[in-house]
């Protein structure tokens, strides 16, 4: 996150996975409609900060499903320490969701993140199907 005039910018949702360049009205990646993520750069503060707020709904009616939080400070800790940006405006299931796109392959002990698997799958089935259902409320809320 950055810092203009007294005040923190809202960070771009985008986790480097836009599908939208291939056809999709929502993003499979950062669960944003292509008109947001396209109207993104002129958006204002206000703008940019309802869509994130409707993103982090998002996650957070759908990821507990998946996983649980039992320790933000190690979840913060493991943020940092893989050099993954985070905006702490946001959810911190905003947080765990760009933690694991980026490294759900290399964490092999969701504990030493600060997280616990809520089914008996492995974390990368975990994600794609936690991204799943997101993906399809995302684009049930489509405007």
């Amino acid at each position: 996150m950055t810092e203009h005039s007294g005040c923190k910018a809202v960070a771009s949702p985008c986790v480097g996975l836009c599908s939208t360049t291939y056809g999709d009205t929502v993003c499979r990646g950062c669960m944003r409609t292509s008109t947001e993520i396209a109207a993104w750069p002129a958006s204002d503060e206000t703008q940019k900060r309802a869509i994130t707020l409707r993103l982090d709904g998002i996650m957070q009616q759908v990821m507990p499903e998946f996983f649980r939080i039992e320790n933000q400070q190690a979840l913060e800790e493991a943020l940092h320490s893989m050099a993954v940006p985070f905006d702490d405006q946001r959810s911190v299931y905003a947080w765990l969701h760009k933690l694991l796109i980026r490294h759900v392959n290399t964490i092999k002990n969701p504990a030493a993140v600060g997280v616990a698997l809520q089914q008996d799958a492995g974390m990368f089935d975990s994600l794609q199907q936690c991204r799943s259902k997101m993906y399809a409320l995302a684009r049930k809320g489509k405007s």
